[in-house]
């Protein structure tokens, strides 16, 4: 059974008034009373006041089509590669010889038990446990106020800056709060493992991060249609993607909220209801939540494993039939 959070989502860190240009809810409480008055100064000027517009997009949409449409492509000629030496290794009786010795034992009883538990460890989790290692990362910066300024020009998206395409990615593995990095990461923890034996840990890490900037996007347009200004950071637009696919591949799949483990529901079910709660909150404005962002994430996951991965076919079979010959052929002259 599969566990879906009530509050694995991707936060918008303010609701500003532009008339009072109050100081954004997301610097550290603690910061805020207890600093003194002339370090207690917003760390954020000018663009973060004001509602995006279109021309905004235009970067944006652009970093959108390339970065998915490169990672998508390279994740699966990844994957065929990794394949092909793995077929190589199977029929080449030497090379299967020299990859089935044992490594060599590593220096020291913690390192050699240590590498063994590792070897062990489930291709998904290895996966997992890097993107949590990076989340893990980025949430302890957040607790250094010195890099507040630094983190938020990267690490929170925002289409009204100059720099609103890095975030785009970045944001994705950024949480400021300690209970949104902890769903977030059980919700990760959870549905990575199965996928990533379904699809390959290539075709997965693809699918998460090109899902990341998608769901971005779609914030980003959001915020340009409604007008509204803020940032945003969390990694559920990513994890709406994996929801979206794990649901459509395994729709009758148990899950159940983890506050009410006693009740369940189809993965099916759970993919409408969360699109549903989202779309409410954004005809209502909700602004807690980035809606938009869950929506995108979750509307790419079901198309990408549907048809979206289809696209990539005729690539893969070029790189096949032409373009790895053709590097082979080049590498054997030199």
């Amino acid at each position: 059974m599969w566990y879906i959070l009530g509050n694995h989502s991707r936060i918008v860190l303010s609701k500003l008034c532009p008339k009072t240009k109050q100081f954004p809810s997301f610097v550290s409480r603690n910061i805020r009373q207890n600093a003194k008055p002339e370090i207690n100064k917003p760390v954020i000027q000018g663009d973060f006041l004001q509602a995006p517009s279109w021309s905004d997009l235009i970067k944006p949409a652009i970093f959108t089509g390339v970065f998915g449409t490169s990672v998508m492509t390279g994740a699966f000629i990844w994957k065929y590669e990794n394949a092909r030496q793995k077929e190589q290794k199977f029929l080449d009786p030497v090379i299967k010889y020299f990859s089935n010795l044992p490594p060599p034992p590593k220096a020291g009883e913690w390192r050699r038990q240590l590498n063994e538990f590792w070897n062990k460890l489930h291709e998904g989790h290895k996966l997992t446990f890097g993107i949590f290692s990076i989340n893990l990362a980025v949430f302890l910066l957040w607790r250094i106020p010195a890099a507040r300024p630094f983190m938020i020009k990267y690490f929170a998206s925002n289409p009204a800056v100059k720099n609103n395409c890095l975030p785009m990615l970045l944001c994705a593995f950024s949480h400021q709060a300690p209970v949104h990095f902890g769903f977030n990461m059980f919700a990760l923890s959870s549905f990575a493992p199965p996928l990533v034996d379904l699809m390959g840990k290539e075709h997965f890490l693809g699918a998460y991060l090109t899902g990341a900037v998608v769901s971005s996007f779609t914030s980003y347009l959001y915020r340009v249609v409604t007008g509204t200004a803020g940032m945003s950071l969390g990694a559920s637009g990513a994890l709406f993607t994996i929801l979206g696919i794990y649901g459509t591949l395994m729709p009758e799949s148990e899950w159940s909220i983890i506050f009410l483990p006693m009740y369940s529901f189809t993965a099916e079910n759970g993919i409408k209801g969360l699109l549903l709660f989202d779309l409410v909150g954004m005809v209502i404005r909700w602004g807690v939540l980035d809606h938009a962002a869950h929506i995108g994430g979750m509307l790419f996951g079901i198309w990408w494993i549907t048809e979206g991965y289809k696209l990539v076919k005729p690539v893969v079979k070029l790189w096949h039939e032409e373009i790895r010959d053709k590097v082979t052929e080049i590498v054997k002259r030199r």
